[in-house]
Order: structure tokens, then sequence, then C-alpha cells
């Protein structure tokens, strides 16, 4: 018993010294943190701020990614360009309206014109008296073609009667048209003749279950286009007792002749050069004779820009459907 009591007594006084050692280890974190504390106060809140989070990031388990050596070489990449912005898309004239399209001529820019200045001189020149015209100008800058909707009846005729047209003191003969309606499609007909004209053959072509708009002749050629309503174009029209093929409207590139640049027509050329440019290589006139060599601006070929035997010298198609068979 006695020696049982010893060890317990020795083991009692072992003991005594690790409390004391606990308990000033205890006291000497809770001062240091008091202390850590305090002098957290005396510190710049953003350094601080900055210090904390670096012990956050400390904490948190780092793992350094294995990188992969390439088998063989890479080849370096190009950099990708930035997508296009596409610039927002006018919205569309009214369908019920009447349309009128105008070509100035004589080096007019409408592009240059201010909307006020040409708002009255369309006004001016149709000799319309309302104040507030239901009119509304679209300016075609790449054509350089001004067309004009309205609703009312009266105002589409009046416009369809103007032949010149008055901006800044300088007066510019213009040629004017309808535009066919939206649902509506056309069709070219190869005539073989000058000596019909365009209003002749509208009278005389007929097609059983196609209704006929207008008819115009193509340039200078034989060929008359027609407008029907609808979005279908026959294979074959009945005019003067025979069956003449019809074949798809196509547009082509406007390539001007004066300037040698693409997207107008040479009437309507908005800056004509003050020296007249040979019309197959694009180079000035000179007094001296030049060696000509024809080069398309589209394709590239060996022939000018735009010429019938150039591949690219057609738009889109718009008519894309055909009666079926």
């Amino acid at each position: 018993m006695a020696s049982v009591s010893g060890s317990v007594a020795a083991d009692g006084k072992h003991s005594l010294p690790s409390r004391s050692t606990d308990h000033m280890m205890n006291t000497h974190t809770s001062q240091d943190a008091d202390t850590q504390v305090s002098n957290e106060h005396n510190v710049n809140p953003r350094i601080t701020v900055t210090k904390r989070a670096n012990e956050r990031r400390q904490l948190q388990p780092h793992t350094v990614p294995t990188q992969q050596l390439p088998s063989t070489p890479s080849e370096p990449t190009l950099r990708q360009s930035r997508p296009k912005t596409r610039l927002p898309r006018l919205p569309p004239l009214p369908t019920e309206d009447y349309k009128l399209a105008i070509r100035p001529h004589g080096g007019l820019n409408l592009s240059k014109v201010s909307p006020k200045t040409l708002l009255l001189a369309v006004v001016h020149a149709a000799n319309i008296r309302s104040e507030k015209p239901d009119i509304k100008l679209r300016v075609d800058e790449n054509q350089n073609v001004l067309t004009i909707s309205t609703s009312s009846e009266h105002i589409a005729m009046a416009l369809g009667q103007i032949t010149k047209i008055t901006v800044h003191a300088a007066t510019y003969n213009i040629t004017s048209y309808g535009i066919a309606p939206d649902n509506s499609c056309k069709g070219v007909v190869n005539e073989r003749g000058h000596e019909i004209t365009p209003d002749d053959f509208l009278t005389d072509v007929e097609v059983p279950g196609y209704e006929f708009l207008t008819c115009r002749r193509l340039g200078n050629s034989g060929a008359m286009v027609l407008t029907f309503c609808g979005k279908r174009v026959p294979f074959f029209v009945n005019a003067y007792g025979q069956a003449l093929r019809c074949y798809l409207y196509k547009r082509t590139i406007p390539h001007c002749r004066k300037c040698n640049k693409t997207g107008h027509r040479e009437d309507v050329c908005p800056q004509p050069p003050d020296i007249p440019k040979c019309r197959v290589c694009r180079d000035s006139l000179s007094p001296n004779n030049h060696e000509c060599r024809p080069s398309c601006m589209l394709c590239g070929g060996d022939h000018p820009t735009a010429a019938k035997p150039c591949p690219k010298r057609f738009l889109p198609p718009v008519n894309r459907r055909k009666p079926p068979r």
C-alpha cells in the first residue's frame, strides 16, 4: 500500500508541472493573439486585408500543373482577327407605298447633300405644296441612287414627272423610274430586233396564269425585262404567235467606265475624273498612244472589267424559284 501511494504521489508531483506549463502556453498564446489584434488596428486596413488574403492563399493546397511536352514542334499559331461588326440595316420601307428611283446625272454626289437640302429639292422639283409631304428618302451611297417612297398616289405621279433637280443653285438632269413591288420577280426575253418598243411588247405578250406589271429594254440590246406579279417566272411567254424562252433576271455588278470603279453605273458617276481614262485598261488617256492591256478588277482575267466573259460579274440571284415542270 505504501508503494502504491508513493507512486500515486510521485505521479501527482509529476503532473502538476504539466498543468502549469499548459496554462503558461495558453496564456502566452492568448497574449500573442491579443498583441496581433492590437497591432492590426495600428496598421493600414489595406495592408491588413492583403495579409489576410495571402494567408488564406497559403492555406489552400497548391498543385503544380503538369505540362506535357509535344512530341512534334508546335507550329506558330496565327493571330485571330476580331469578327467584323455588321452595320445595322435600315428599317424596310412600307410595303404598300409607291416607290420611285432617281438617278442623277452631271456628277451630283447624293452622299454629300444634306437630308434637308435633298428633300427640299425633290419637293420643289415635283411642285408639292404640302408643308410636311408624305415622302421617305433613301440614298444608296454605293450606287448613287435615290429611292423615294410615298403612300399618296398623287405625290407618286408628281414625282414621276421630274426631269431635273436643283441642288445648291446647280441644276442636274435625272432619270426616274418606278420600282417593282416586293411581291414580284423579273424575267428576260431575248428579242431579236429593236423595232419593237417595250409598250408594244407588253401589250402583245401573254402567259396563262401570270400577270405582267412592267416591261423595259435591257440597256441598248434587244432583250426585254418583264416584271411578273408573284415569285415565279415562266419558262416560255407567248408573243407574236411564238413561244419565246424566258430566263431568270440576273443582276450584274455595276461598273463605271468613267472612273473605272465598281458599285455604280457610268451615267450616275459621282466623281468623274478630269482626265478621261481608257475603258479597257483603266489608264489615263494621253495625247500619245498607250499600250492597252485589259485586266478585270473582279476576276483578274485578260478582259475588260465586268465584261460578258467574266464569271464574277453576276450578283447573287434574287429569283430562285421556277414553276414546277
